[in-house]
């Protein structure tokens, strides 16, 4: 009887460690800390802790959490400003499919800044990534670039009233 309890508890454990742990979708790594309390931190205006939350779930990966530290570092919040590490945070959290960073990389090529050299080709893939994941700032840009034929985009009309239409709708704000 003993030792079938013993099972029993293991079983239990098992299955309550299995569910206890959060997991952020697209996150190859499981975090005890999720995302949220992060996010709630940074919400707050309590930067240091946001940072300190957000940090150890970028640098096992999580794109969110990725674009936060480079929100951070680019804003100057809870940590001095730095140029090398707004690129780097910006662009782990795009190749991790984060289209407010894909967002971010693509405007920085499109007019070269943040440490970015100015480069059309860069700029509209990251532009048309994040516009086609609904993040309604690239959706408004892509829009004028074909409006008016910048950064390498031809001018199109009929795209460019699409992706304002697009824009409109807000599906990632």
């Amino acid at each position: 009887m003993g030792r079938m309890n013993a099972y029993i508890s293991l079983a239990l454990a098992v299955v309550l460690l299995t569910v206890a742990v959060p997991v952020n979708a697209g996150d190859a790594c499981a975090s005890p800390i999720p995302f949220a309390e992060a996010e709630r931190a940074y919400n707050a205006q309590d930067y240091a802790r946001a940072m300190e939350l957000a940090l150890p779930l970028a640098e096992a990966g999580n794109a969110d959490a990725q674009y936060l530290v480079g929100r951070m570092y680019e804003k100057g919040q809870g940590v001095k400003k730095d140029k090398a590490k707004i690129l780097t945070w910006y662009r782990r959290a795009a190749e991790g499919g984060n289209a407010k960073a894909q967002y971010k990389v693509g405007a920085g090529y499109a007019m070269g800044f943040t440490g970015l050299e100015q480069n059309n080709e860069k700029a509209k893939k990251w532009i048309r990534m994040s516009a086609e994941q609904g993040y309604d700032r690239a959706q408004k840009i892509l829009a004028y670039a074909y409006q008016r034929g910048m950064y390498g985009f031809p001018k199109d009309e009929e795209k460019a009233q699409y992706w304002f239409r697009e824009a409109e709708k807000k599906t990632i704000k």
